[in-house]
């Protein structure tokens, strides 16, 4: 299997090089870098007061070197790591090469090198985000990439793509050694209800993850937990109390507006996740 990690030379893109790199490596999979490259907007008719630019082979091959050099650096000694520069949209290429099932997850920066640098998440992460088959992990910026993956926190609404998200979890802790803790968040409706019809809906959430989780193999073994709130804050909040490794949702929920291509909830750690966030489509089940 391979992992895929997207790579602009920004400090974000070397962290996430640095995840993934401890990610594949205790997976026992393949790590490509992938760095694609574009002359800049505008440049179709050179100008006097600009610098000549470098014909393609010569800026596929210092970005090449540039790499490559940044991969010696962070990730010293790892050996099944090559290194990909290509011409075109970032985006694009990574999305197609997403399609792959030997792809077990394209790993991300939450933030590139583009000009909007106020933007919590970057225009090629949310569009792999909204469009690719494989699972996308997000490293967020600032994170300091520490100790492999030992804990991962599933968040599950019933909908098939939480129960994607749970199984991908379970294969992956499974080869991780990592402990997995399955999550659901109790939200009512409505702000003011009767304290004994308030015990009955906790009830009901408690059932239904029983249900989700199963009770055979690996899944019995699974730390289950109910919490109150709404579910975007109250994940990024629990991720953080805990300090989970690893936070893993599916691409979407049961939220109302089902045509959105990412839901509410995986949109928002995406943002806002002071972990890396692993959103995983519903059909790359592992």
């Amino acid at each position: 299997m391979t992992v895929l990690l997207g790579f602009d030379g920004s400090k974000t893109a070397a962290e996430a090089m640095r995840w993934a790199g401890r990610y594949a490596d205790a997976m026992d999979d393949r790590l490509v870098v992938l760095r694609a490259w574009q002359y800049p907007a505008g440049t179709v008719l050179p100008r006097a007061s600009h610098a000549p630019l470098l014909p393609p082979d010569e800026v596929q091959e210092a970005l090449r070197q540039e790499t490559e050099q940044t991969i010696a650096e962070i990730l010293p000694g790892q050996q099944r790591v090559t290194c990909e520069v290509v011409g075109g949209p970032a985006a694009a290429h990574l999305v197609e090469r997403a399609r792959d099932p030997e792809v077990r997850a394209v790993v991300l920066g939450s933030r590139g090198l583009g000009g909007f640098t106020g933007l919590l998440l970057g225009s090629v992460t949310r569009a792999c985000l909204d469009h690719a088959a494989a699972p996308i992990v997000v490293v967020p910026d600032g994170f300091q990439t520490a100790d492999p993956v030992r804990s991962m926190l599933v968040g599950l609404d019933g909908s098939d793509p939480s129960l994607a998200a749970l199984d991908w979890a379970c294969a992956a802790g499974r080869a991780l050694g990592a402990t997995i803790t399955a999550v659901t968040v109790f939200s009512p409706d409505q702000a003011e209800l009767r304290p004994d019809v308030v015990v009955e809906l906790r009830s009901r959430a408690e059932g239904d993850l029983e249900r989700w989780c199963g009770s055979d193999g690996e899944r019995a073994a699974l730390r289950r937990l109910v919490v109150d709130g709404d579910p975007r804050a109250a994940l990024i909040e629990l991720a953080a109390n805990e300090q989970t490794d690893l936070v893993v949702v599916g691409t979407r929920g049961r939220g109302p507006v089902q045509r959105l291509l990412l839901g509410s909830v995986a949109s928002a750690l995406a943002h806002h996740a002071a972990t890396p966030v692993a959103v995983v489509p519903i059909d790359r089940r592992p």
